[in-house]
């Protein structure tokens, strides 16, 4: 007697049941045909807002942070939601901003206590302070090493490749220059914002903060 194969429906049932929470979360975004929704808040000076960051967190259930900072300290900055400790090098990043006026160290903190209660990650967007892997290109402005023709390419192509492989609501915190709609007024190139805005039309919302 020939053996029955399971049914369609126990199939996609047993697939389903082998999903982790991240896929599983994917499935059901595709399955209802929910969107990425990007709430965009531009800081007009890094590090002086962190009252405002305190109520914007709490305000939705975000899925994860995308923040305004070098693509190539990601680890650094994986380990120091973990810890609470800074590497050397992140460190000096954040005294060479703290001598430039922008003191960033708290807004850090609060970014960290966050996500480490909420389990969610934070995404280093930014382009790259060494030339690494696809950030071969030296800038002309500032210190960085471009994987396209400016940091708000950098930071769109970053974004844009997290969001293939996740679904949710999802924070982002850059300088206010980088959310303006049309060219920035330094790279003369397209910012994050216009390009944002013309990929997810009114799933994407931005606020310049005071």
């Amino acid at each position: 007697m020939r053996e029955r194969s399971p049914s369609t429906a126990l199939r996609v049932f047993l697939a389903i049941k082998s999903l982790n929470y991240g896929d599983l979360m994917v499935l059901i975004w595709y399955a209802f045909g929910m969107e990425n929704t990007i709430y965009a808040y531009g800081e007009t000076h890094h590090g002086t807002h962190n009252n405002q960051i305190n109520i914007i967190l709490v305000s939705k259930e975000f899925d994860a942070i995308f923040f305004e900072f070098p693509n190539d300290y990601q680890k650094f900055f994986d380990d120091y939601v973990n810890t609470g400790m800074m590497a050397e090098r992140m460190k000096q990043t954040v005294e060479g901003a703290s001598r430039e006026g922008n003191d960033i160290e708290e807004e850090l903190d609060i970014l960290r206590k966050f996500s480490k209660e909420k389990n969610i990650p934070i995404v280093c967007i930014d382009s790259s302070k060494t030339k690494q892997g696809d950030y071969i290109n030296k800038s002309e402005i500032g210190h960085w090493y471009l994987r396209s023709k400016s940091r708000d390419e950098d930071m769109f192509i970053n974004i844009k490749s997290y969001l293939e492989d996740h679904k949710g609501n999802f924070l982002l915190l850059v300088g206010a220059g980088h959310l303006k709609d049309g060219l920035h007024e330094r790279s003369r190139e397209i910012t994050l914002g216009t390009r944002l805005k013309k990929l997810l039309g009114t799933n994407y919302y931005s606020r310049i903060l005071n």
